[in-house]
Order: structure tokens, then C-alpha cells, then sequence
């Protein structure tokens, strides 16, 4: 795996789980255990990818001295032997809490940009298996239970939580008059009214980053 290839799965890893975290954060209000249950959850995850990202950054550093030394040498190494040894010549011991995906999830890092756009991989390494393993913990759109497709305005229900397309929504509401009911399956709330509506715009900057996302990933499939 080149170096480039797995700056980008981690990148990537960051963006999940920032995702992630946002969806919890609007999923339930506050003082629900599920909120917390769910935050706790993904806190674990984090600092796993924390110290994966941290070994990886210590090893990439190792690489870095090793190909000064091996530039410098003319004689015959043990690229093994020498790898190790640089290896050791670093601290013995890194914070996890200091990398990027840590100080991102925890709002603390302008080193890594979460949000940055349209970055389109050139590297012809990036198969799309180790792709399709990444991008299953990614942001999934929400689908309007309604039309059922991607929801592009998204407004978000007060009282229940629900998410739906605006127009599709505003277009039930009006024409079931006084029986509209949240279409989501199972859901109480047998009272819908135009005013429990609220617009989502962080949702729908994922959503536009998710589709943005998905057209470049095509167009990138079809240059290849």
C-alpha cells in the first residue's frame, strides 16, 4: 500500500467518524441513554483508528530516516535491520490523543481538514475492495419515506425526530389535511403539522458532500 493511498483511508476514517458523530448528535436529544450509549460506542472506535493512525505515523517517519541513510550509504544494508533501527531511534512511546483523527473527532485539529472538498484519488493502487470496506462506514444519505429517494432538502420533525424531503412532506401534509401522519413505519406521532418542521442545514451539507462525493468517484471510474 503506498503512502498517499493509506494518507487517504485515513482521511477517510476521519470524515466517517465525524459523521457519525454529528448524526448521534442530532438523532437524540439530550439526556436520552441511547445518546450516550451510542457516543461511548464510537469514542472506542475513535481511539482505535487513533493508535492505528499513530503507529502508521511512526512507521512512515522510520521510512523517512531510513531512505536518508540508505541516500548517504554506499555500502551493502539489511534494509530489515536498518528499518528496525530507526524504528527504535524514535520515542519509544506515542500519544494517540494527538493524532489527527483524535483532535478532529474532538474538534481540536486544523491540521486534518474534514470537510475538504472535491479531492479526487489519482493513486492506481486504490482497488476497489479496500474502497468499498471504507466507504461502508461513511456517511449514508437519508431516504424520504415518501418518494424514496435521497433527500436533498431535508427537514428535520420536532417532535418526533424524523427527517423528510420538504416538498414531499409539504405535499402530504396539505393533501391529507387534518390525518397526516409521520410516514416513517412505527413512528406516534399521528398529528403532523407543516409547523414541527425545521430545516436541516448540516444535514444537507452532508448530503451535498455525499453526492458531490459520489459523482467524482463515478467520473474518476469512467476516466479509468
Amino acid at each position: 500500500m503506498s503512502l498517499y493511498r493509506a494518507d487517504n483511508i485515513l482521511e477517510r476514517v476521519g470524515k466517517s467518524l465525524v459523521t457519525w458523530k454529528s448524526l448521534i448528535m442530532h438523532a437524540h436529544p439530550e439526556g436520552d441513554n441511547r445518546k450516550t450509549e451510542q457516543l461511548e460506542k464510537l469514542e472506542t472506535f475513535v481511539k482505535e483508528y487513533s493508535v492505528i493512525e499513530t503507529n502508521y505515523q511512526r512507521s512512515k517517519d522510520a521510512l523517512e530516516k531510513l531512505d536518508e541513510k540508505l541516500s548517504d550509504s554506499t555500502e551493502k544494508a539489511d534494509i530489515d535491520e536498518m528499518y528496525q533501527q530507526c524504528l527504535n531511534e524514535l520515542p519509544g512511546s506515542s500519544n494517540y490523543q494527538k493524532s489527527n483523527i483524535w483532535e478532529t473527532f474532538h474538534g481540536r485539529s486544523d491540521i486534518m481538514e474534514v470537510h475538504k472538498k472535491n479531492k479526487k484519488l489519482k493513486d492506481s493502487e486504490y482497488d476497489e475492495l479496500e474502497e468499498s470496506m471504507f466507504c461502508a462506514n461513511v456517511f449514508t444519505p437519508p431516504v424520504d419515506p415518501i418518494s424514496k429517494a435521497i433527500i436533498t432538502v431535508a427537514y428535520r420533525n420536532k417532535v418526533c425526530g424524523h427527517v423528510y424531503e420538504y416538498d414531499t412532506i409539504a405535499n402530504y401534509i396539505e393533501s391529507s389535511k387534518k390525518k397526516a401522519k409521520c410516514p416513517y413505519i412505527g413512528c406516534n406521532n399521528n398529528n403532523l403539522k407543516i409547523s414541527q418542521l425545521k430545516e436541516d442545514k448540516a444535514l444537507q451539507d452532508q448530503i451535498k458532500q455525499y453526492l458531490e462525493n459520489q459523482e467524482n468517484a463515478s467520473s474518476g471510474s469512467d476516466e479509468d
